[in-house]
């Protein structure tokens, strides 16, 4: 299920020819630039947008442009395009949009505005920042990570906003600081002299009198001055036409848009109808939407490109468009009019909409049209043949936000929105509300015994069960999906077979686990589910590296890193994590310790949601005991325990502790070992080493039987004698509390000694 970023998005829209020149308007707009903020709001039609093509084309300054819509108020969409409007003029940022393109769970939003402030002020150029009808924004966060963004923001850097209302930023405090240019309608309307030379550019010679009442009558509207010199053409009526401009706007566009669109051949008028629904549009959509083979869908689309009110063309080739907003809103009000009775013909036009985008790879369009067509159907069929393992970041919260406008009625009479909705949460890092969301489903596909959901329900218990590290749970749910899902289901037998794999390994079955890491991997491969065969190499890596074969370890991980092209996806802490470990062992102290370094980085990009960052913080520390940094191990691992409680990741809590204390004992800490022990209520089995810890002879000896050397050998190896070395396995299979080699390896890596 892919989205690519749609590049009409992030042209600067083309200039017409035959504007009206606004050189006072683009002064006062120079005299911002070194502020932090230009805001351009005032209602539709006021020729914001179209101010903004004619300034950015008179100054000397990298521009960064994205045009807003409805769609991005989602704040993972949001924040993938506001990156990819940068990434052109901050080339460094690819690596993050990269991650946010990447089926992974968000990264912290204040981390990766972090990062595009950072790699902005690297570039030493200034760059104008303009985000086009910011209006569609409706999502507190995204005012949040915007008013972050301007609070911090480089003096190289300018943001231009327009919009139709006043966002929600910290606009008092800019005018206090003096960091914000402000425009409102008194600024961007026609004056009397812009209202004459408009009608001179159409050849309509026009009275100053004249001028002036249009200009009063309209208010300085230009979409209202521009609609009316259409009527005024049509009819060749000045007066009766200047008699009519009047009331609120949305009149002026009823009463100008009927008049302008009736005035169109039959042909052109069922054009402009038909593709009203559309958001943006191209020549092959606009073929694919009409099928009526009169029609000459170029030519039309010719004529209307040359006008300069219905379309704005949104590429330098003329080969993508969209409707002026108001325009489109009134062609659609025509629409519903004219097909009251017919409200199929309209759906029929989303369902091909939603047809052609998929087929052209652009899910989020696609889906747009599917809800917009209000047939279940064809929502289900897109979300069917879309593979979960290619959910793009955006995706998720897309799909939840349409299931969660949808009544009870609607999801009951389509349980499976109940299972797709707890499937998208989980793989989003959530899992409030989805025990509730499963058992509704469950209730349903169970009384019909429909095998595939109730599979696809136990794959989603699986995941939960994950997330609470309930081994019995994982293992159950993973198996019954199994048993019950067929290859058809693909994407889903590729999570069950990860998550048992995962299961064996943490039960230390680790012949089963390579087993089903493997099957997984092959699973994910032929579905081309790049974001589980990600995490399938990460869990082979470790048992690998668990199980001593540190070449086949390194192999995977390797290999899992090149496969990514070295992105920074935050599930690749765990590889990092790995290979640190497997660096320590090789003596390679210095790549151990910028592995464990770099898992850090990347585990920050998960935010507060995982506690995958205790681990990796845990590896530093091992990494800093290996360099003989023991103070600043110790360090770490006090500032750890604090920063885990203050998450509430209480249940962590006793594995830093274990492994505090096993360095407290080996630098003769006795007193705070055992108070650590005593405070976190540790095994007993550690309190004892901690009064008699093992020698340093003792964990030598451990080390050679974790690489699976024979008494023999370890003998040979040490140069002691075979009972020599039997009576150092009988004192520390004692100080363990173990009776086997492979248990007492097991306690020691658990406690941190080896």
């Amino acid at each position: 299920m892919n989205s690519p970023i749609l590049k009409t998005k992030l042209y600067i829209p083309k200039q017409k020819a035959d504007i009206v020149p606004r050189p006072n308007l683009l002064e006062q707009l120079n005299t911002g630039i070194d502020k932090k903020l230009t805001l351009l709001s005032t209602p539709a039609g006021y020729g914001k947008t179209t101010v903004l093509v004619q300034w950015l084309s008179c100054i000397n300054h990298k521009v960064a442009w994205l045009s807003l819509d409805t769609s991005d108020s989602d704040k993972q969409r949001f924040i993938v395009y506001f990156i990819a409007a940068l990434t052109n003029h901050v080339p460094n940022l690819k690596d993050i949009l990269n991650i946010l393109l990447s089926p992974s769970q968000m990264p912290d939003m204040v981390s990766i505005m972090t990062n595009v402030i950072n790699n902005i002020c690297d570039i030493n150029e200034k760059i104008v920042i303009v985000l086009d009808d910011y209006h569609y924004i409706k999502n507190s966060e995204i005012d949040e990570e915007i008013s972050f963004f301007i609070a911090h923001m480089p003096h190289n850097a300018h943001l231009v906003i327009s919009t139709r209302e006043d966002p929600k930023l910290p606009l008092v405090n800019l005018r206090a600081q003096n960091e914000l240019r402000e425009f409102s309608v008194n600024n961007l309307r026609f004056s009397n002299d812009e209202v004459k030379a408009f009608f001179e550019q159409l050849d309509m010679d026009i009275s100053v009198n004249r001028s002036n009442e249009i200009e009063e009558r309209a208010e300085g509207w230009i979409v209202g001055i521009k609609l009316l010199s259409m009527t005024i053409q049509n009819l060749n009526n000045l007066e009766y036409s200047i008699n009519d401009l009047q009331g609120t706007q949305r009149h002026i566009i009823e009463y100008l848009v009927d008049e302008v669109v009736s005035m169109q051949s039959d042909p052109v008028q069922e054009f402009l109808l038909k593709t009203s629904i559309l958001r943006q549009m191209s020549r092959a959509l606009c073929d694919d939407m009409i099928d009526n083979k009169v029609l000459n869908n170029d030519k039309i689309l010719n004529k209307l490109s040359q006008s300069n009110l219905f379309i704005v063309a949104l590429d330098s080739q003329g080969e993508w468009y969209r409707y002026h907003h108001l325009f489109s809103d009134a062609l659609k009000y025509h629409l519903k009019k004219k097909y009251a009775g017919k409200q199929e013909v309209i759906k029929l036009l989303h369902k091909r909409a939603s047809k052609w985008y998929e087929a052209h790879n652009n899910f989020t369009e696609s889906f747009y049209h599917a809800t917009e067509s209000r047939c279940m159907d064809r929502v289900i069929e897109l979300l069917e043949s879309a593979s979960t393992g290619h959910i793009n970041l955006e995706i998720p919260d897309l799909i939840i936000q349409w299931i969660d406008s949808l009544d009870r009625q609607t999801m009951n009479r389509n349980p499976v929105f109940y299972i797709w909705k707890s499937s998208l949460l989980l793989r989003a890092g959530t899992t409030e509300g989805v025990n509730y969301l499963l058992d509704r489903a469950e209730d349903f596909f169970n009384k019909v015994k429909h095998p595939t959901y109730v599979g696809r329900i136990a794959v989603a218990r699986a995941t939960l069960a994950l997330t609470k590290y309930d081994t019995i749970g994982m293992n159950n749910n993973a198996t019954l999906a199994l048993n019950l899902l067929d290859k058809t289901q693909l994407p889903y037998l590729t999570s069950a077979t990860w998550i048992l794999a995962y299961v064996y390994q943490s039960c230390k079955n680790y012949e089963q686990a390579i087993h089903f890491y493997l099957k997984a991997k092959e699973y994910a491969i032929s579905c081309q589910d790049t974001f589980t065969k990600g995490l399938v190499s990460v869990g082979l890596g470790t048992v690998y590296e668990t199980l001593g074969y540190y070449e086949k370890a390194e192999k995977v991980l390797l290999e899992t890193l090149s496969e990514t092209s070295y992105q920074l996806l935050p599930y690749m802490s765990e590889t990092h994590i790995t290979l640190s470990k497997i660096c320590v062992k090789q003596d390679k102290l210095t790549l151990a310790y910028e592995h464990a370094v770099k898992s850090i980085e990347l585990v920050k990009m998960y935010g507060s949601q995982v506690d995958r960052f205790i681990y990796c913080k845990l590896q530093l520390a091992n990494v800093l005991v290996a360099k003989g940094e023991i103070d600043e191990a110790i360090t770490v691992l006090e500032k750890l325990l604090d920063i885990t409680k203050s998450k509430g990741f209480d249940e962590q809590l006793p594995l830093i502790a274990k492994v505090l204390v096993a360095i407290y004992m080996k630098n003769d800490y006795k007193d705070l070992a055992i108070k650590v022990s005593k405070s976190y209520k540790l095994d007993a089995n550690l309190a004892v080493i901690t009064i008699d810890p093992l020698t340093d002879r003792e964990v030598e000896i451990l080390h050679l039987i974790a690489q699976g050397l024979t008494n023999k050998q370890i003998g040979e190896n040490l140069f002691l004698a075979l009972d020599t070395v039997k009576g150092h396995n009988r004192r520390i299979f004692e100080k363990l509390h173990v009776s086997r080699r492979t248990e007492a390896v097991a306690k020691a890596r658990e406690y941190g000694i080896i």
